[in-house]
């Protein structure tokens, strides 16, 4: 009230204070560049305020009950990173080809992980080497660069506490992440990449990133050194663009990656859990995907499967393995009696027939089921 109503509206007597005079206030809020929650909790206070004056007798109505302007309080992307919305569906080949045409970029790793795990943007940037586990095969996400024009890039705890998470890595992406520190290793030290040293020797720098900025003509490489999110999004976009995906946004990866394990059965609670978003939005925004998708085959189970070209495998949780039989292959996981899924059919049938069980036999969640590289065939 004293940064934001006072200064436009102070001088206005209480009693004088007319639902034009706040339309006006409004428009010019909106034309701000004031945060989107800001200009909510404005409207509540300032609301309140009117709403007890009227009550207690200040005023005889409280004009807000008739103001025409609504303050726009729809989230927007204040560091640079889109928010969650529709975005663009892709195909199992499409998918499979954005990823491979950008072998040659020096952002690849960040899109093939980016694609794997469905992590945002700004929180894949600000990824530590401390923050995996090599032993559990997890990814500790509890960071995030937010890009601003006062302060520039910085270093910000997740928006909610959603944003703190641990998710599970496959062995293919552990392997992938394996090659990247490895990578590092050498660029730190300035070994040639066939040379045959004992990397274990050389240690990284705390704060060590996962995908750092990489260095330019003579520049010294430095592991610490982050990647500007927007300078990041327009290389994204100009190498989209070059091979013939100019419509596709590097936030479309992370609703690929929930398409593909919604569509696959995974229920929306681990998707979200996992994805670090609300399971109610996450639905939302999946049945607007699938109502908007005009007939186009769309990720499911087969573009998990597509893994097995990218990154082997799509992860949701732990592993289900196969066991061979003399009347075929099961496929079969069980965490305590919580669950069990015995099958001969194909994999897509087996999870669709064991999420169609999820009320009769118990639930899956993230330790229920993986689709495995070794599931991994068409």
């Amino acid at each position: 009230m004293n940064t934001h109503v006072k200064p436009a509206l102070g001088a206005v007597a209480l009693q004088k204070l007319s639902a034009s005079m706040i339309d006006g206030f409004y428009i010019d809020i909106n034309r701000s560049a004031m945060a989107p929650k800001t200009k909510g909790l404005l409207h509540v206070v300032f609301n309140s305020s009117l709403a007890t004056a009227h009550r207690t007798g200040e005023i005889a109505s409280n004009p807000m009950a008739r103001i025409k302007v609504v303050l726009d309080i729809n989230p927007q992307p204040d560091d640079g990173e889109a928010v969650d919305t529709i975005g663009e569906g892709l195909s199992e080949t499409e998918l499979a080809a954005l990823v491979e045409g950008f072998k040659q970029s020096s952002i690849y790793p960040v899109v093939q992980f980016a694609a794997a795990c469905g992590a945002r943007r700004n929180e894949l940037l600000a990824l530590r080497w401390s923050d995996v586990d090599w032993s559990k095969k997890t990814l500790r996400i509890e960071r995030q660069l937010e890009q601003t024009k006062k302060f520039g890039v910085r270093v910000k705890s997740p928006k909610s506490k959603r944003g703190f998470r641990t998710i599970d890595l496959d062995d293919a992406t552990v392997a992938m992440l394996r090659a990247e520190h490895a990578k590092h290793q050498r660029w730190l030290a300035g070994i040639p990449g066939g040379a045959d040293v004992d990397l274990g020797l050389i240690r990284l720098p705390p704060g060590a990133l996962i995908f750092p900025g990489t260095p330019q003509g003579d520049e010294d490489f430095d592991p610490t050194k982050g990647r500007k999110p927007d300078h990041f999004s327009q290389t994204f976009a100009d190498r989209a663009e070059a091979i013939g995906f100019g419509h596709v946004r590097f936030h479309d990866l992370r609703g690929c990656h929930t398409t593909a394990l919604m569509d696959a059965g995974i229920p929306v609670h681990t998707v979200a859990q996992r994805i670090g978003d609300d399971p109610s939005i996450l639905l939302k925004h999946y049945a607007k995907r699938k109502r908007t998708g005009g007939g186009q085959q769309r990720p499911g189970i087969r573009a998990c499967i597509l893994f097995r070209r990218l990154s082997q495998t799509v992860i949701a949780g732990s592993k289900v393995t196969p066991s061979r039989t003399s009347q075929g292959t099961e496929f079969g996981s069980k965490v305590g009696s919580k669950f069990s899924l015995r099958s001969r059919w194909p994999i897509e049938q087996a999870i669709e027939n064991a999420h169609k069980k999820e009320g009769q036999d118990g639930y899956l969640n993230e330790r229920n089921i993986r689709i495995a590289p070794s599931l991994a065939t068409t």
